[in-house]
């Protein structure tokens, strides 16, 4: 009888320990060093924090994945150029291809714009300017 009550109050001491332990471990995982998640886009962590609903998902899914192939065949067919403008180092060369890229990032933004709710826009709009403010502390690398 002595045996089951300690073995009962050593389980749940290790269980209350325990749990939120692996939350922490968990959450330190998937946020990175220093706390701060690393990777993905904006997009998609501002769309992966909202409740959308099946359709929303389908719909954004197919317009990410429509995206994702275009991009594929404009590296492609831009491969050369970006290549040479890296080599030589030659900003005015990259510059019209980074904007052709972003306007492209701009034209899938609206598309998914167009899935969400009023409020889901809002979010999604929160979560864009706040990455490009944070992109813009760290200032230019060239």
């Amino acid at each position: 009888m002595k045996r089951s009550i300690l073995t009962t109050l050593v389980l749940t001491c290790a269980l209350c320990v325990g749990g939120p332990l692996a939350a922490f471990a968990k959450e330190g995982h998937e946020r990175g060093k220093g706390g701060k998640h690393h990777g993905g886009s904006p997009v998609d962590g501002a769309l992966a924090k909202m409740t959308l609903t099946d359709e929303q998902k389908s719909k954004v899914q197919a317009i990410k994945e429509k995206f994702h192939t275009e991009m594929k065949k404009w590296e492609a067919d831009h491969k050369a150029e970006m290549d040479a403008a890296k080599a030589a180092h030659d900003r005015q060369k990259m510059k019209p291809l980074m904007e052709q890229r972003q306007t492209k990032m701009e034209g899938m933004i609206a598309e998914i714009k167009n899935v969400l709710n009023e409020d889901q826009k809002t979010q999604l709009q929160q979560a864009l300017d706040a990455a490009k403010a944070e992109h813009g502390k760290h200032g230019k690398k060239h």
